[in-house]
């Protein structure tokens, strides 16, 4: 397993883990047909994975409302987020309080690598392919 939750390494080994392992999967994978939207599934699950970590790395639950405050929650929203009811680790890491928290952003600055923009950048088309898609030829027939 790429990044076990209770493995004990820092958030940043673990991205630095997933990386190596997303590099070498997407190059196994991105001759397949597919679309952006599967990439941006798994980059979801992927990022949930890694909230639960971090998650797991906070352990009590006063140490998480203190960090998700820190991040820009308020701080009743925190509160509510983290005793609302027995919730496991996988459960919380997809509450809206720590999707905002730990959100897209908080990983790109972390240097996650993103499947989907991987997948945009491999099947773009080229600028001349993208060029002839949109001028007329033959009379007004335009490639599609």
């Amino acid at each position: 397993m790429v990044a076990r939750r209770n493995w004990g390494g820092s958030l940043d080994r673990s991205i630095s883990g997933f990386n190596v392992y997303l590099r070498g999967w997407f190059g196994f994978f991105s001759v397949c047909t597919g679309e952006t939207r599967t990439m941006q599934g798994l980059d979801a699950h992927i990022r949930r994975r890694l909230r639960a970590i971090q998650l797991k790395h906070w352990k009590k639950g006063p140490t998480i409302v203190r960090n998700l405050i820190a991040m820009g929650i308020r701080s009743k929203t925190a509160w509510a987020t983290v005793y609302d009811g027995r919730r496991s680790i996988w459960h919380l890491s997809h509450r809206p309080a720590v999707d905002r928290a730990l959100n897209r952003m908080f990983f790109t600055r972390k240097k996650l690598v993103s499947l989907a923009n991987l997948w945009d950048a491999v099947h773009a088309a080229s600028p001349i392919e993208a060029l002839l898609g949109q001028l007329p030829l033959f009379g007004g027939w335009s490639r599609p």
